[in-house]
């Protein structure tokens, strides 16, 4: 039906035969629903400026956010030396940028783009250098949540553990003293998915195949931990 439709609503059409509807990102759809609204006979001039200035304005801030958070991502990456993990940090914001694209969700995004980094850290730490014993000892160690565990790790492991309780602690200093408790949820999200990152590393070295049951509930509960990172700090 697209060739017989009229423009934008084609153009509609096309892009969500691509990307469905309740998937797309609104805030990269914004740009496209603006260009189609000038093209409406009723369209609104003022509303449009305003939505061009909004967006452009938005825009900006979210360019300087991520410029100091990429400063930020690098440094870590330098500090803890996980040589073998993968370089997501522009991942990671965008990823928290389409949950909280608003401009009084300034805090929420950075701290969640903090935590999916250093999950990447602890992930890849599982799935392509630990061994079964090393990652016991980080899980234990995470389990523990306190400094003094800091000597049960390896070597190379020690500068990510400090480096992950110093950011937790950051999360604290920066929330507001009403809004502290919600750092506490997130501590026990990590717990809980470092558990399942042990689990599928027992399942790897164990050649054990987990039934269509166990992958559904590990999956079921990632995506549970992943709201509470995500809806947390909203």
């Amino acid at each position: 039906m697209r060739s017989s439709l009229n423009y934008p609503f084609s153009e509609q059409v096309k892009r969500n035969l691509e990307i469905p509807l309740p998937r797309t990102l609104k805030r990269l759809d914004a740009p496209y629903y603006i260009a189609e609204y000038q093209q409406e006979k009723a369209y609104n001039t003022t509303i449009l400026e305003l939505a061009k200035l909004d967006f452009n304005l938005l825009q900006r801030l979210h360019q300087e956010e991520i410029k100091a958070f990429c400063q930020w991502g690098n440094d870590l990456y330098e500090e803890v030396r996980l040589t073998y993990s993968r370089h997501r940090i522009v991942e990671c914001y965008f990823w928290s940028y389409t949950e909280y694209h608003e401009r009084h969700y300034g805090d929420a995004r950075i701290i969640l783009a903090k935590l999916l980094v250093l999950v990447t850290l602890l992930d890849d730490t599982f799935d392509m250098h630990a061994t079964l014993e090393e990652g016991w000892k980080l899980n234990e160690a995470i389990q523990r949540w306190d400094e003094s565990a800091i000597t049960l790790l390896p070597e190379y492991l020690k500068g990510y553990f400090v480096r992950l309780m110093n950011t937790f602690r950051e999360f604290e200093d920066e929330l507001k003293p009403d809004h502290k408790y919600r750092v506490a949820y997130s501590r026990k999200a990590f717990q809980n998915l470092c558990k399942h990152y042990q689990q599928e590393s027992e399942w790897f070295h164990s050649s054990h195949i987990p039934s269509f049951e166990d992958h559904v509930g590990h999956l079921r509960w990632y995506s549970d931990t992943i709201c509470r990172f995500t809806y947390g700090y909203g």
